[in-house]
């Protein structure tokens, strides 16, 4: 677990940090005996291994605090690349690093990483990073025929620290795989079901975005890619393009209409996934008893004048106000006292 550190403290720190590599890198050890060399060898590397953990730390705090978008990057993949020069490869590690050795922020799981016993053995400078993605990929497999891999971590960080070497890690891992899976056989339909998830983060205070992640099944992949192929398509949901909605059934407007979006393709899947669940709702099929089933939005009378400030759901989420007032248009009823407004179904 990382120490709660103030804004202050964290950069004293990290200046600390790099006064002391430059003044190693500036240091010539040629006059160690041979005993210092060893042991400076081994302290170097010691201290060395730690120091990607510190790099997946802010790189998920990054990520929670949608610096990319901020500074207009399709994800975090290109700031990395292109802030830090990283190779493709080497910006992939670093975010499945940050994903599973990071400590996390989403609701209604544990702070810990994902991967705690891998996460704490490098903070330790016991394993390397060679060693770390290793078993990561390891466990990532494993982890597809089994609901918990803790045990197979636990070996693996062991061996590792009792100076297994990485690819001799690999090969470990390999075995386990076999051992679990011996016939290699197509994915069971108990396998599918134990693996499909999602998690929903929670919402920061600076922007009220949150991180969307999990696991699809088969045949959730198919009906996403469905929808993606008809609402992601450029020029379609463009919420920048409102004054010139598009039939999606029209290939000349489409064309058009593309010409003039800016979107990400990321951000276009966001969209069609928004159209889609705005399609579920108003079908009908959540109602209950005949009503229909739509979210209810709470703002005050003073911010439905100003149209700023940010208004709550039932279920405890935040929208800007002028994104509570833009979805009063497909809501059917708003109710009224001397401070607060209610935006709902109608007769609710």
């Amino acid at each position: 677990m990382l120490a709660n550190t103030s804004a202050a403290e964290y950069l004293d720190a990290l200046a600390s940090f790099e006064h002391a590599a430059e003044r190693l890198a500036g240091a010539n050890p040629v006059m160690l005996t041979s005993e210092q060399v060893l042991d400076g060898m081994r302290r170097l590397e010691t201290a060395a291994r730690k120091v990607p953990s510190a790099q997946y730390a802010v790189t998920a705090i990054a990520f929670e605090q949608g610096l990319p978008a901020q500074l207009g990057y399709t994800g975090l993949k290109e700031l990395l690349t292109d802030q830090l020069t990283l190779a493709g490869v080497e910006a992939q590690e670093r975010m499945r690093g940050a994903l599973n050795r990071a400590p996390r922020q989403e609701r209604g799981v544990p702070p810990e990483p994902r991967r705690p016993l891998l996460a704490a053995a490098q903070r330790a400078g016991r394993v390397s990073e060679r060693h770390a993605v290793a078993i990561e990929k390891a466990l990532d497999k494993c982890a597809r025929k089994l609901n918990d891999v803790t045990d197979l971590e636990d070996m693996l960080v062991t061996a590792a620290e009792g100076g297994v070497t990485p690819d001799d890690i690999a090969l470990l891992g390999r075995r386990a795989y076999e051992l679990i899976d011996p016939d290699g056989a197509e994915p069971s339909a108990e396998g599918i079901a134990r693996q499909r998830d999602l998690h929903l983060g929670k919402q920061r205070d600076d922007d009220l975005m949150s991180t969307l992640e999990g696991c699809l099944a088969p045949e959730a992949h198919a009906l996403v890619d469905t929808v993606m192929e008809k609402l992601a398509r450029p020029g379609v949901n463009n919420p920048a393009d409102a004054e010139h909605p598009v039939d999606i059934d029209d290939p000349d407007a489409i064309a058009d209409a593309a010409k003039r979006d800016k979107r990400t393709a990321g951000q276009r899947r966001h969209d069609a996934l928004v159209a889609a669940l705005r399609a579920g709702i108003a079908s009908g099929i959540l109602g209950h008893r005949g009503l229909p089933c739509v979210p209810i939005i709470t703002l005050g009378i003073d911010q439905l004048e100003s149209e700023t400030g940010v208004a709550t759901t039932a279920t405890g989420g935040r929208l800007p106000v002028p994104d509570a007032l833009a979805m009063m248009g497909t809501l059917n009823h708003i109710a009224s006292s001397s401070r607060s407004v209610l935006i709902g179904p109608r007769g609710g």
